[in-house]
């Protein structure tokens, strides 16, 4: 019991301090240090939406209330790189929840990274999808003895990210009005079971109101520089956790580690990405466990055994030091993983998929910003490894790559 609860507090204490200092960090950045011109609003609204019954014997949800409160600003200049992306509104969302059901889901209190893209559609009508990234606090998790029946949430500190569209209408220069619609998804990345995760579609209602306003003094419609044109390799290490089960069981198991290496080559596709190519292999100790224990290949377990290799190609979209992350991948060797699913599953199709197509999904801060062309770059970031869609591990990674530039040749 005492070493549950040892494991319980490192999770949250590490999840905790990591994803709330990486989304300040970089909402603080994204709205001080993008540009000098902007412009800053608040924005509040309150929400009614319902808590998705996706998993047999998930516990009971009258509807989930809510608000958000959200400080955002957007660069008017047309040198900066938000210009490649429209000059979008950027800044940072608080949001309070009471999930619909006090005694076993309770509350969640959530910050996130906002960005979305104002477009207008007539004089005094616009409307704006976005999408917001970051953590929750739930008040109410899973506890073994406590509260047995909550399979949504396993810990206290999940990610939260919501897909946000709204309708604006202009009720004067300063103040608008919106309504619109959300989803919302949070999940603590198989880092603790149970973890159904929450899935929340709602209908809200809000006002913005527009603090001050600057106009760019330039007509100049392009950067000042773009990040490299040419193919550069690159490589990096993570270091991975998460709990091995099923999505609600067994719960209170050890930590696992996961180690991945991974070599890349990568070149841009305009000025707000680059596509990646490459192979990545890893490393998972709670397979080479799992096979060791019922004696595999006659307890003849080894290193590839418990490891899985992957060929993948992925996109980078970079947002000045920062960038958004996607992959996908096939697994060529997954001994372990195909063990362990044919053991636990049912063996449908989406079962059988799980064994080969891998994702990944995260956030890189870089050392050097990418559009001043550096011939070598370093980056740290986080990523959450999948199967298909489902949350496997969650991962800590470190990251370098190096080759000429346009410039360069």
């Amino acid at each position: 019991m005492h070493a549950a609860k040892q494991k319980q507090h490192i999770i949250n204490n590490m999840q905790f301090k990591f994803l709330f200092s990486a989304l300040i960090t970089f909402a603080f950045c994204s709205n001080y240090l993008v540009a000098q011109e902007r412009t800053h609003y608040l924005d509040g609204n309150i929400s009614l939406g319902t808590l998705l019954d996706i998993y047999p014997n998930s516990p009971t949800s009258t509807r989930v209330v809510g608000g958000e409160f959200s400080w955002l600003s957007q660069t008017n200049d047309s040198l900066s790189y938000p210009f490649q992306f429209g000059n979008p509104i950027t800044g940072v969302t608080l949001g309070f929840y009471d999930l619909g059901n006090p005694s076993i889901l309770g509350q969640t209190l959530n910050l996130q990274y906002s960005i979305s893209f104002h477009k207008q559609i007539a004089k005094r009508l616009s409307w704006e999808p976005g999408l917001r990234m970051g953590a929750a606090y739930f008040n109410k998790p899973y506890h073994y003895i406590d509260n047995t029946e909550n399979i949504v949430m396993g810990s206290h500190f999940a990610f939260w990210i919501s897909a946000v569209a709204n309708v604006y209408f202009d009720i004067n220069p300063n103040w608008k009005i919106y309504t619109g619609v959300r989803f919302q998804h949070s999940s603590n990345s198989h880092t603790a079971l149970p973890n159904v995760g929450a899935n929340v579609p709602a209908f809200h209602l809000g006002t913005r109101y527009e603090l001050s306003k600057k106009t760019s003094s330039s007509s100049i419609s392009k950067l000042k520089s773009s990040i490299p044109n040419a193919w550069q390799l690159g490589g990096r290490f993570e270091y991975g956790i998460y709990e091995l089960g099923e999505t609600t069981s067994p719960t209170n198991g050890p930590l696992y580690s996961v180690y991945t290496a991974a070599i890349y080559t990568q070149k841009n596709t305009g000025n707000i990405g680059r596509v990646r190519l490459g192979v990545e292999g890893y490393y998972n100790r709670g397979f080479r466990d799992l096979l060791e224990n019922i004696e595999y290949n006659n307890g003849d377990v080894s290193f590839m055994n418990s490891s899985i290799i992957t060929p993948f190609i992925g996109y980078e979209f970079l947002y000045g030091r920062w960038a958004l992350y996607t992959q996908l991948g096939y697994n060529i060797q997954n001994t372990g993983l195909a063990y362990w699913i044919d053991g636990t599953t049912e063996g449908t199709t989406m079962d059988e998929l799980k064994k080969v197509i891998s994702g990944r999904y995260g956030v890189h801060c870089y050392l050097l910003n990418p559009y001043d062309q550096p011939s070598w770059n370093m980056y740290i970031g986080m990523h959450i490894k999948s199967m298909v869609l489902q949350a496997d591990f969650l991962a800590f990674t470190v990251g370098a790559h190096f080759g000429k530039t346009k410039a360069d040749k």
